[in-house]
């Protein structure tokens, strides 16, 4: 017997929700067919319990396996042949990524600090990758690392800001992207400096006024 799988191979689909359905299909001359999970991992290659994704039936050529989010998972369509004389086996693999969400770690999103060139901002661990950019002007600002979730901005004028984006990837999901805005505000520690311009930018004794 040929065992086949008709339907798209090494299928990825994106969700956030908590468990993602795929449709699956095979074909087989003659004999019985049987779906099987071969492996299941999550997406930092961790293996998991093959129990964690569901068939709804083993032996129909045409079915739905679920899978959480989050996780990979290495499935066979195997045909044995009449009195299980000989079998075929095909595979295929399918991804449920998790769509990932940006968070500003501890506020970090928006930062107004007096004479302050050095800022650090973070966003919360999620799925996938993360790289940083300016958008804008830099007004003398620099960053390091590119990538991450932690970077370090250094160098930015003073009474100036910067905005800072954090672009999100993993796999089939839609790049997510969200900025931070930082100031380095001009300070006098003896008195008020009058800025009619950019009130926001008024400190005293290292206080925002």
């Amino acid at each position: 017997p040929k065992a086949e799988i008709t339907s798209k191979k090494n299928q990825e689909i994106c969700t956030s929700e908590n468990t993602q359905p795929f449709e699956v299909s095979a074909t087989f001359a003659n004999g019985t067919g049987k779906w099987e999970v071969k492996e299941v991992k999550d997406e930092k290659g961790k293996i998991l319990s093959n129990s964690v994704v569901t068939i709804a039936d083993e032996t129909k050529a045409k079915t739905t396996i679920t899978l959480p989010k989050g996780t990979i998972a290495t499935v066979t369509w195997t045909v044995t042949s009449p009195g299980n004389k000989c079998k075929d086996i095909a595979e295929t693999t399918l991804t449920a990524y998790e769509k990932p969400v940006v968070i500003f770690d501890n506020n970090s999103g928006i930062q107004a600090k007096c004479a302050t060139s050095s800022f650090t901002v973070s966003v919360k661990e999620h799925p996938g990758s993360g790289s940083w950019e300016i958008v804008g002007e830099a007004n003398g600002a620099s960053y390091s690392p590119t990538t991450g979730y932690t970077t370090n901005v250094t160098g930015l004028k003073s009474g100036k800001s910067v905005t800072l984006r954090y672009t999100a990837k993993n796999g089939e999901c839609t790049v997510v992207t969200k900025d931070a805005t930082l100031t380095n505000q001009i300070c006098d520690n003896l008195s008020i400096q009058d800025i009619s311009s950019s009130p926001s930018e008024i400190c005293k004794n290292g206080v925002v006024t």
